[in-house]
């Protein structure tokens, strides 16, 4: 008797798992129909399952997420309804009735399905739940006044005044945001940072920034309301008063010119020299921290030098592919020379000083004063920093170079090319200068072999070079005498002997069996006339290249360096607007096709 009442609760057992295990299969099936957005047949899915189980919370979930997109509403609420009497304790179930009154147009009967929802709020989370269903209806306003009566009641409001605070950030009311995360200040100023984080989320949307700055500067000015205004400040260019504010912080926290040092950083980045330089004069003058002084007084020269280098960048010139930099005065270069030297002999042996070395020996380099250039690099390249060593190294394998001093040059490329140790980049640049100079002496074999080496390594700029010679090298190798003449025009060009070089470039171009040499020689007679400011000519020459009626393979560098001459040169916008004009329905597809659009949108606004 016993074995026949176990095998009838088996079978039971059995029947019911069976059952359980259909009524699965038909609720993956509806999710199957909802995610392909068949909804009707997914809710008479979804409303079988939910009749085999109602207890199931998930089917019910299911039911109800198809019925709102189906716009049932009425059958929704009733369904709700339900629920909310056997369970009146869920805030969720509130939640969704709230917002099927909402979706219906119902927006009062929402509001106070949601109150009423509030009322079994036992912690934050269930004002925080609702509010989510108010702001998933982008009923913000409503949120807010949850968030609020959440906070109101709340043994830690912070929180709600951070979510406050994003809310009216989303609603742009960036006073109202500003305000919460001020009173946060207010109660833990250890927050600090937390507040900058959230601010910066919002104030370089339109109008934001005066709004919070408003705020700020009408509270109380402890340190930290002073820091965040401080960088209120400068993000809004308002230095000016951003130094005040900083300097009386430095002074408070007696930081003996640390938070000027990095202010005067900070503004030296944004290129805002004059109150840069004035920082860090008064840092100079003021701290007594030795370390802070240095780097006040270092930062204080590269600052010179950037605004000095800033003249050579908004040169007319610079569009050239090759020209001679020149400062327009060689005595303040050679005061800032005397200033790095200073520095670097008063801290002989600190990264200051080497570097201090290489930045004097660049700007001698770019005043031709290559002897006193190699002294200074030569101390760099003894540099304990294995990047700034390599810097030193790599200038003076250009130093030699300019020079004419190919085995030299060679000596300190080689020792970076083997150098593992040291950057991918620094690497691989020094290995194209060798396969440059393997290009030069004549050893074309070499040569390609260190540009199949530089190649190999993608995404470098070294690696694009070595592309372009790669492509003079591997067509032409079996005609040296050819690539032994254009090489020796490369070389005077890399020494910035235009004139010398262009001579050798004309009698490249007129062999005619080296339709690659040729087309590159009469492109580079063109661009030593350039860096000769010989205009007309090279327009001629440029035209000639860009105007054939079946153009070579520099076609379009050609056509888009012409657009660049009689835009930066000759000054004649209607004509370069035209050339580039011409170059976009030419050449679809090159390279130069971005440059060329921005081009003509810079001159459209001459021009109107």
């Amino acid at each position: 008797m016993s074995k026949i009442f176990f095998v009838l609760i088996g079978i039971a057992f059995f029947c019911s798992y069976a059952q359980t295990d259909e009524v699965y299969n038909r609720f993956l099936l509806g999710n199957s129909y909802e995610q392909a957005s068949q909804f009707e047949k997914a809710r008479q899915l979804y409303e079988e399952v939910y009749k085999a189980m109602p207890n199931n919370a998930q089917f019910f979930d299911a039911l109800i997420r198809v019925e709102l997109q189906l716009k049932r509403y009425n059958e929704v609420n009733l369904l709700l309804d339900q629920r909310i009497r056997q369970n009146p304790g869920d805030i969720n179930l509130y939640g969704l009735l709230g917002k099927s009154f909402y979706m219906m147009g119902n927006e009062n009967k929402a509001f106070s399905v949601w109150d009423e929802g509030l009322k079994y709020a036992g912690d934050d989370y269930a004002y925080r739940i609702i509010a989510n269903y108010a702001i998933d209806r982008r009923a913000f306003n409503k949120a807010a006044d949850i968030l609020k009566k959440g906070q109101s009641k709340s043994a830690d409001p912070i929180n709600f005044s951070f979510e406050l605070a994003n809310l009216y950030a989303i609603t742009m009311q960036f006073k109202e945001a500003a305000e919460e995360l001020a009173s946060i200040l207010k109660k833990i100023p250890e927050q600090v940072q937390m507040v900058q984080s959230r601010l910066l989320t919002f104030i370089n949307k339109p109008l934001a920034l005066k709004q919070v700055i408003s705020v700020f500067e009408n509270e109380s000015r402890t340190n930290q309301v002073l820091e965040i205004l401080a960088w209120l400040y400068q993000e809004d260019k308002q230095w000016t008063k951003a130094y005040e504010i900083v300097k009386k912080l430095d002074t408070i926290t007696n930081s003996n010119g640390g938070r000027l040092l990095g202010f005067a950083e900070s503004a030296y980045n944004s290129k805002e020299f004059p109150i840069a330089l004035s920082t860090l004069t008064y840092i100079v003058e003021n701290s007594k921290d030795q370390k802070t002084v240095l780097k006040a007084k270092y930062t204080y020269t590269r600052a010179l030098e950037d605004q000095l280098r800033n003249d050579l960048i908004e040169s007319p010139q610079v569009y050239k592919p090759y020209y001679k930099e020149a400062f327009g005065n060689k005595q303040k270069v050679k005061d800032l020379v005397g200033m790095y030297i200073q520095i670097a002999k008063g801290n002989e042996g600190t990264i200051f000083a080497y570097d201090s070395y290489y930045r004097a020996g660049l700007l001698c380099q770019d005043i031709d004063d290559l002897s006193d250039a190699e002294q200074y690099l030569a101390v760099t390249a003894q540099s304990n920093d294995k990047e700034v060593r390599a810097a030193g190294i790599e200038e003076l394998g250009d130093i030699a170079l300019k020079n004419g001093n190919l085995d030299k040059a060679l000596s300190y490329f080689s020792k970076n090319a083997d150098n593992g140790a040291i950057s991918v980049n620094k690497r691989n640049a020094s290995q194209y200068k060798l396969a440059k100079i393997y290009f030069y002496k004549g050893e074309f074999p070499k040569c390609k072999d260190m540009l199949a080496i530089v190649t190999s390594i993608t995404g470098d700029n070294a690696a694009n070079d070595a592309i372009e010679l790669s492509l003079i090298v591997n067509t032409q190798i079996t005609d040296s005498i050819s690539l032994v003449r254009f090489a020796k025009g490369e070389f005077l060009t890399e020494q910035c002997k235009f004139r010398e070089a262009l001579e050798e470039y004309e009698k490249s171009s007129k062999n005619q069996n080296n339709l690659i040499i040729n087309d590159l020689a009469v492109l580079r007679m063109a661009e030593m006339n350039l860096a000769l400011d010989n205009y007309e000519n090279s327009i001629k020459i440029l035209e000639s290249i860009a105007l054939k009626e079946t153009p070579g393979i520099y076609g379009d560098k050609a056509l888009f360096l012409l657009g660049q001459v009689y835009q930066y040169s000759m000054k004649d916008y209607k004509k370069a607007a035209e050339i580039y004009e011409n170059f976009l329905a030419k050449y679809p597809n090159s390279i130069y096709l971005d440059s060329a659009r921005s081009e003509i949108l810079n001159l459209r606004s001459k021009l109107s």
